[in-house]
């Protein structure tokens, strides 16, 4: 997409050519749309992620309109946005006219291919380098092949001549986002409302920022004024469902996923957020639910073409289907979906861990621990001693989990309770000058009468059988202890 209109100025007007065009459509009637109007058009759709749309309005202009430039570079971007290289390399070399959009849309494909140099000497051709439009097309063609330093070179030229030009705004913002600068990047963002408060767009670049910022709150507000001005922006929806979810509200966060299934662009991925969505059911102990939106999934993966990306995300959802399974206590179907998982990659360390801990649950000692060696050989870090430790946990193993915990704490992970963990088994193994260490560090050490009390109340108890039940009264002690006084 070139980016003339991420602007919504025009919106109205496109909005009623669209309506036109798609009546017209719809009755097999003719419609007449002049060729720069219908460029403008079909770069519209694409900033909705209507990418499909798209392409057929700039097809259709071609077929009113033969030949002509604008309609050719639109459709060569709108090829570039959805990674059709080769076709947009084409539809270039049917450009006859030189233009600057011309130069700038062959030096992207340049950028792509990172011929760097070769990109730089074709931008000098450009006739009117202080023109804003030749200043932001530059500037994102950098932008987007990752070449920032030369970004900045087109910022400052034209900072001094539009910097209350709201495409330079929308510039600016952009790449503040992408230098991560988000305090910035809101700052701009929050102009740009000023100038055009109905932009859905704007509303969402704002969304993104404070969520960078960590202001959850501001950021659902600013994901609800996006979708009061358009209420069919899928990004919008998809967002405000993972800061719903960082609220710890999964009901509302599913609702906005099952929203954001109905438009572009999830609409066209609806394997991702079908499987996002049994993810945060499996996240909240949902296993039944979990299976029903991976299943789901699956389907609809598996009619997607198998590109990169899907493959990973088809990968994805058969690994935590395996932890959905294995939770409901189907260990025959857990083990099924981590042999289709590391059917894909042999090497993922979420399946190797749990398809060895199937293993020592079926009493095959060495082959769990195999697994669990491949899993390390391929992926030795903190997270996988960790999750180690958690599956020593789920089979009552006291001893191997303080192992791979105290491991994990070694290489620096000292979140998800691991010091509470490892606290509670010194204590099981009768440590006591490990617990009293680990005690220490825990943000609520137990004082000394209610881990007596504790342990008290396990006499009797099969340890190793009841071990994960165990580990969450202790945390239920924690959590009681937080509000106590210790120094009485």
């Amino acid at each position: 997409m070139s980016q003339k209109y991420s602007l919504s100025n025009r919106d109205q007007e496109l909005k009623e050519l669209l309506e036109g065009y798609e009546e017209a459509r719809q009755h097999e009637k003719s419609f007449y749309i002049d060729a720069e109007d219908c460029a403008d058009l079909a770069d519209w759709c694409a900033v909705g992620r209507k990418y499909d749309l798209a392409k057929e309005i700039a097809q259709y202009g071609l077929s009113l309109h033969p030949g002509n430039t604008s309609l050719l570079v639109e459709l060569a971007y709108l090829h570039l946005d959805t990674d059709d290289d080769a076709c947009a390399q084409e539809i270039v070399e049917q450009i006859v006219e030189e233009t600057s959009e011309v130069i700038v849309l062959k030096a992207s494909l340049l950028l792509r291919n990172e011929e760097v140099e070769e990109a730089d000497r074709l931008l000098e051709r450009v006739e009117d380098k202080d023109d804003l439009s030749n200043i932001t097309e530059i500037a994102y063609a950098y932008m987007d092949a990752g070449y920032l330093e030369k970004v900045e070179v087109w910022l400052k030229r034209g900072e001094t001549l539009y910097a209350d030009d709201e495409a330079f705004l929308k510039l600016m913002a952009d790449y503040s986002l992408e230098i991560s600068d988000a305090e910035r990047a809101a700052d701009y963002f929050n102009r740009l409302i000023d100038k055009n408060p109905y932009s859905p767009h704007y509303w969402y670049g704002l969304a993104v920022c404070y969520k960078r910022l960590s202001l959850i709150d501001k950021a659902i507000d600013a994901c609800d004024y996006a979708i009061v001005t358009d209420d069919e922006y899928g990004e919008a929806y998809m967002l405000r469902s993972d800061l719903y979810l960082e609220l710890d509200n999964p009901e509302q966060s599913i609702k906005d996923l099952l929203m954001a299934c109905n438009f572009p662009p999830v609409c066209d991925h609806k394997g991702m957020a079908l499987s996002c969505m049994g993810t945060i059911f499996l996240a909240y102990k949902k296993y039944a639910k979990a299976i029903e939106a991976f299943q789901e999934a699956v389907r609809d993966l598996q009619e997607t073409p198998q590109d990169e990306l899907a493959t990973d995300l088809l990968m994805e959802t058969y690994a935590n289907m395996a932890h959905a399974y294995f939770f409901l206590g189907n260990r025959e179907m857990a083990h099924h979906y981590c042999q289709q998982t590391l059917a894909i990659n042999d090497c993922n360390s979420y399946a190797l861990l749990l398809q060895g801990t199937l293993y020592r649950m079926d009493g095959e000692e060495e082959k769990g621990y195999n697994a669990w060696e491949r899993a390390l050989r391929f992926d030795p870090t903190a997270d996988t001693w960790y999750n180690i430790g958690l599956h020593c946990i789920t089979l009552g193993d006291v001893q191997g989990a303080r192992q791979a915990l105290e491991k994990a704490y070694s290489l620096h992970l000292d979140d998800g309770g691991t010091i509470e963990r490892l606290a509670l088994l010194s204590l099981l193994m009768g440590d006591r000058r490990k617990f009293v260490k680990y005690n220490k560090l825990c943000n609520n050490p137990l004082p000394d009468d209610v881990w007596h009390s504790f342990m008290q109340s396990l006499e009797g108890v099969d340890v190793s059988a009841h071990l994960t039940e165990i580990v969450d009264k202790y945390f239920i002690l924690g959590k009681e202890n937080a509000d106590w006084d210790l120094s009485e």
